[in-house]
């Protein structure tokens, strides 16, 4: 039997979690296949809310099942960037890419964007889904070397919303580009507190077919 699966690794388990159950980092978050036992494979699947998710096929056989590991894919609500924030007082918060290369000081926070996608992906299925986008942009002559706090983020955060609906179950991403940073819609791929700074590490986005994605279950790859 075949079906499709999410495999699911807690908060804070990240990548030692997953060594945990024998599943191997090939780099740029691609892994590779595992066989584990179903007892484990149960523990695998308890889910939490905001869990990271990794997607991939999965195959019943006997007692056991073969996992076929996809990509590693580490999205954040909008609620849940917002509510770790609340909680880490007024610090700076500086945002880095996935090499540790920081946006510049003294960066602004333009818009608040509350965006809402229909698509029709290449297997002829609709798709509907809503982001909040987060613009950031960093003066060429700015002088400061101070990063805004979470406080300041929180003020704009909370202005906004009285204006315009953010959906909280929402994705957050983050808008910007310089010359570390491509421009791109970067997706939140962690947050950590580092003593009177909160870093939030930002991904590129990667592209992917939905059509390929549902193949395992009987659709078409492209119309």
């Amino acid at each position: 039997m075949t079906e499709r699966g999410v495999i699911a690794l807690m908060h804070g388990g990240s990548y030692a979690a997953i060594a945990n159950f024998k599943c191997i980092a090939l780099g740029a978050g691609i892994f590779m296949t595992m066989h584990v036992s179903l007892k484990t494979a149960m523990r695998l699947f308890a889910l939490s809310e905001g869990a990271f998710l990794l997607h991939g096929v999965v195959r019943q056989k006997a007692n056991a099942l073969k996992l076929t590991c996809g990509t590693l894919k580490m999205t954040m609500k909008t609620k849940e960037f917002v509510s770790t924030l609340r909680v880490m007082k007024s610090k700076q918060l500086i945002f880095e890419n996935q090499t540790g290369a920081a946006i510049h000081p003294g960066y602004h926070l333009t818009e608040l964007k509350s965006a809402t996608f229909d698509t029709v992906d290449c297997g002829g299925q609709t798709n509907r889904w809503n982001e909040t986008i987060v613009q950031l942009w960093g003066p060429e002559n700015e002088d400061s070397d101070e990063f805004m706090s979470t406080k300041k983020f929180l003020h704009i955060y909370d202005q906004v919303s009285g204006m315009i609906a953010l959906d909280p179950e929402a994705e957050i991403r983050f808008e910007y580009s310089d010359e570390n940073f491509a421009p791109s819609n970067y997706h939140v791929e962690k947050i950590s507190e580092n003593g009177k700074t909160v870093h939030v590490t930002l991904r590129l986005p990667q592209m992917t077919c939905k059509a390929r994605d549902r193949r395992s279950e009987g659709a078409a790859c492209c119309a």
